[in-house]
């Protein structure tokens, strides 16, 4: 599970199979389901996407969606600074239910979703339009989603986003879970305690996930014996033995799959 920092360096709008790792990102994501049902994992629950329903993702949440070559999908993720001023209004609020299944409200996402594709694919369409599309997705999130008091949540994301923050910063130093925890004022045990609550594992984990994704750009142009050391590991049997816990493949193996690479 790792910050998908991409995601929230920019907007996304796509039909696909609609598949990723376990990860999550401050900016909301929608996913729309063409296919048949089909599992997805939300806070690491398991959850039943129907056809023609929606799964409405919130910032910092963590998701995965597993693929399939039968899935199909819209995949929508919006401006991440549109997320600033939906946390502000819903900054003590949790969402009961990450699915939408009401046809009526199911029918007009699937229109703004759409025409986000087809506006994106145009080059031509202006960003007022877009901008549009996105606001009315955003209005129909508020009111179709059930949120409730959840006073704990503004101060975890918070704590969330400083972590985020200075793991990105520092991933290829030697951090360990007492030196983090001291440079956010806490006890290694306190820290550890609110750390597996706010990213449902460990510091340790997920560190070095963090290090295998960042090496992931770098596979196609150094071999493992360089990429090790840029990401911060202590050595080359020690970054493949996390790479493949990580995704299932050797960094090797990784490197030749493209279609495999393409689809995440």
């Amino acid at each position: 599970m790792f910050y998908e920092q991409i995601r929230d360096a920019y907007s996304l709008y796509k039909r696909d199979v609609c598949s990723s790792f376990e990860h999550f990102h401050k900016a909301i994501e929608l996913i729309y389901n063409l296919g048949p049902d089909r599992e997805v994992y939300v806070d690491l629950k398991p959850v039943v996407l129907k056809h023609n329903c929606v799964l409405a993702l919130m910032p910092y949440q963590i998701h995965y969606l597993p693929y399939d070559k039968n899935n199909d999908g819209y995949c929508t993720v919006l401006p991440s600074e549109y997320s600033d001023e939906f946390i502000e209004l819903t900054k003590d609020k949790s969402v009961r239910n990450s699915i939408i299944s009401n046809e009526n409200y199911c029918s007009l996402f699937l229109t703004e979703m759409r025409e986000l594709v087809e506006k994106h694919e145009n080059s031509n369409d202006n960003r007022f339009i877009v901008n549009a599309h996105v606001n009315m997705l955003l209005g129909r999130l508020l009111q179709c989603l059930e949120f409730v008091t959840d006073l704990k949540k503004s101060q975890s994301i918070d704590f969330i986003q400083a972590v985020v923050k200075y793991v990105d910063q520092h991933y290829a130093e030697p951090l360990s879970i007492e030196s983090v925890a001291q440079y956010f004022g806490y006890s290694k045990y306190y820290f550890s305690r609110l750390f597996n609550k706010c990213f449902y594992t460990s510091f340790t984990n997920y560190f070095n996930t963090v290090r295998i994704y960042k090496s992931i750009p770098l596979i196609q142009k150094y071999h493992s014996s360089e990429i090790f050391f840029r990401v911060g590991f202590a050595s080359v049997q020690q970054y493949i033995t996390y790479f493949k816990r990580t995704t299932g493949y050797t960094p090797s193996q990784y490197r030749h799959n493209t279609n495999f690479i393409d689809r995440n």
